[in-house]
């Protein structure tokens, strides 16, 4: 091998090296992102059971409209339980992105051996904006949880 090859090599060893710093580091920034959806499930946690407790509570006053909001409240926190239960999945699979130094094409066809993905590949920039929509989606759920809390505090002092 010649001085101009190894410096060839070189120089493209160096440049794969760089991207894969790049990616790795997009990775963890994005993990560290979708972490943020760890205290707000938490404060879904108990905005959620605030909110059934206080629609029990009502329940003897006007049956029909403490069904409705349990049954409100329910739904926003059984879906927020489970957007915030994917999002620390994804979190997850980031590090694990940014630690193996790949695409994310092995991770794809792992997903899909498990039965837990399509068939379809994704890049990196759709993966993270899924991932980033479902930690928005979980901020919803959890905004739509505090409205039935302050629907069921109204019920109560309605009543």
């Amino acid at each position: 091998m010649n001085n101009v090859e190894a410096t060839v090599k070189g120089y493209l060893e160096e440049v794969a090296s760089k991207k894969t710093n790049a990616t790795s580091f997009e990775c963890l920034a994005t993990a560290a992102v979708l972490d943020a959806g760890q205290p707000l499930a938490a404060a879904g946690n108990v905005v959620g059971f605030a909110a059934l407790l206080l629609c029990v509570l009502a329940a003897s006053s006007s049956l029909q409209e403490s069904f409705f909001l349990a049954a409100a409240a329910l739904a926003h926190w059984v879906l927020a339980l489970w957007l915030a239960s994917r999002v620390r999945a994804d979190a997850g699979l980031f590090r694990a992105l940014a630690h193996s130094g790949n695409s994310g094409d092995d991770l794809d066809a792992l997903l899909r051996s498990w039965k837990l993905a399509n068939s379809k590949q994704r890049n990196f920039a759709q993966r993270r904006a899924r991932s980033i929509a479902m930690l928005r989606w979980q901020a919803i759920f959890i905004t739509a949880e505090l409205g039935s809390l302050i629907l069921a505090i109204a019920a109560i002092h309605t009543y």
